[in-house]
């Protein structure tokens, strides 16, 4: 299963940029953002471990865990 597939599940959609990709649930009104420039996560809110997987699995597939 792909990360975004993973946030899919819980309820994030994605939106891709060059620079970013972010996940946004509008029902939870939450989001990640993925920021490619500087390898860098933001979350502004409690996380389970649910969502952790899909965190690690887009850190995975953008290859930041290879530095």
């Amino acid at each position: 299963m792909t990360a975004k597939e993973m946030f899919e599940k819980l309820g994030y959609k994605e939106d891709f940029h060059i620079a970013y990709i972010k996940y946004y649930n509008e029902k939870k009104d939450k989001y990640i953002w993925f920021s490619k420039p500087t390898k860098t996560v933001e979350i502004m809110f409690d996380i389970d471990m649910d969502l952790l997987k899909a965190i690690n699995k887009q850190v995975e597939e953008l290859g930041w865990n290879d530095d």
